[in-house]
Parts: structure tokens; sequence; C-alpha cells
């Protein structure tokens, strides 16, 4: 689910449902089972998924 070259992955942009397609297939390719593994294989794969940072915003508790 990679953009064009040249065009940069806007998560914002993206839809509930296209952002939780891609969650799904980063996490289910790279086998990921914890927070921690997620960070360490979203920094060999930058461009593959959104950061946490972006997804705590999104998705995060309203205290």
């Amino acid at each position: 689910m990679m953009e064009a070259k040249g065009q940069p992955m806007i998560w914002k942009e993206k839809s509930d449902l296209k952002l939780v397609l891609v969650l799904n297939d980063f996490i289910e390719k790279t086998g990921i089972t914890s927070v921690r593994l997620y960070q360490k294989c979203l920094k060999d794969r930058p461009k593959e998924a959104p950061s946490l940072w972006f997804i705590t915003q999104k998705y995060g508790s309203k205290r």
C-alpha cells in the first residue's frame, strides 16, 4: 500500500479503514507482538505504517 514514487505518505489524509488495514498488514507482515517491536520495525521501515505518536494523537484516550 505504498504511494507512488515521489509522493509522501500523509497518514492524516487516510480514512480510518485504510489506516486500520495498513496497520494490520504491517503487524502481520512483520510479526509484531508488542509496542516496542512495532517501534523497532517502524524504525527499519518508516514509510510503511504511521508512527505511534500519530496513532496516539488520532485514537488515544481523550482526557
